[in-house]
């Protein structure tokens, strides 16, 4: 089992067309905006089309096969998620909306799954990929069959 493994992954390596055919999806680095905080449709805050927006949290993040491994850059603004655009938002804006509102600007509002659990997958796999490298012992001795007895001549 372990040749056809080996000749199936050189097969895969040295044939490029085949190979280059099959992306790995690595998203570096990709901008997010998660949303935060829904305002009342009577917001004083519209867009640049008269659109009601929300409190939202732009980020950018670095992932490997759709698991987040890095946050960065991320801050605080104002989206309309129908016409997919973002606005900065302005100190005193800020202090307007965290005291109407009750927003907390300085906490990171991103789920567990983009904050920590892309990170405890990603670490699990390498843990688990150097325990199956050097982690089990290959001395193992085999079990052998008892010889069997000669048999006594009457």
């Amino acid at each position: 089992m372990k040749k056809i493994t080996l000749f199936f992954a050189l097969f895969l390596t040295l044939n490029l067309s085949f190979a280059g055919s099959i992306p790995i999806p690595v998203c570096f680095p990709c901008e997010y905006i998660a949303e935060v905080k829904s305002l009342p449709a009577d917001s004083t805050f519209l867009g640049e089309w008269n659109d009601p927006l929300d409190v939202g949290y732009r980020h950018k993040q670095i992932s490997i096969l759709w698991v987040p491994i890095w946050n960065y850059e991320g801050e605080y603004c104002l989206t309309n998620k129908a016409r997919d655009t973002y606005y900065d938002i302005l100190p005193e804006e800020k202090k307007f909306l965290a005291a109407k509102h009750d927003i907390d600007f300085d906490a990171n509002p991103l789920s567990f799954w983009d904050k920590i659990g892309g990170k405890l997958v990603l670490g699990l796999l390498i843990l688990l990929a150097l325990y199956g490298t050097f982690g089990r012992s290959k001395d193992e001795p085999e079990a052998t069959e008892p010889e069997p007895e000669p048999e006594a001549e009457a």
